[in-house]
């Protein structure tokens, strides 16, 4: 997982540099999933935290194992979230606050994507965000490979 992490935060970079931000990835941990579909959850989640994070902070992304689960955790300190808002951000089209809304870059898809795909794995998508503080969204995989898909469906190491 910190492999698809690495790739991401790399193709990430300028846009963080641009900002003003800082990259910092840690931890270790392996799934068993669809790759390319992996890598579009942490790039969509990556997108957020750098786009959303105050200018001259850093953009945390932390790979753990816990007993039967491993998970993937990206935080950022920024604007963040309304309490009231936080259970709707993986809803497909909602965005936040209409003053922060970019329509020009962004559609509203990307956090429901995200759930998408952690749904597809047998995992979950979680946030936890305090206005003005910290974000942290989380995907949480089961450790074990996951049964959803068909018998014939491939599935690569991530």
């Amino acid at each position: 997982l910190e492999e698809l992490v690495a790739r991401m935060a790399e193709f990430h970079e300028p846009l963080a540099q641009e900002r003003n931000l800082s990259l910092r990835i840690e931890g270790a941990g392996r799934i068993v999933g669809d790759a390319a579909l992996i890598e579009r959850a942490i790039a969509n989640l990556l997108s957020n935290a750098i786009r959303h994070a105050y200018s001259g902070t850093e953009v945390r992304v932390q790979v753990w194992k816990s007993g039967a689960q491993v998970g993937l955790a990206v935080r950022n300190r920024g604007a963040g979230i309304a309490k009231a808002d936080l259970a709707r951000v993986f809803e497909r089209f909602w965005r936040g606050d209409p003053a922060r809304s970019d329509s020009v870059r962004s559609s509203g898809l990307g956090l429901a994507i995200v759930q998408s795909i952690a749904r597809l794995h047998e995992a979950r998508a979680e946030v936890e965000s305090e206005p003005g503080g910290l974000t942290e969204f989380r995907l949480v995989f089961p450790a074990e490979p996951f049964s959803s898909g068909s018998s014939g469906s491939s599935r690569d190491c991530a």
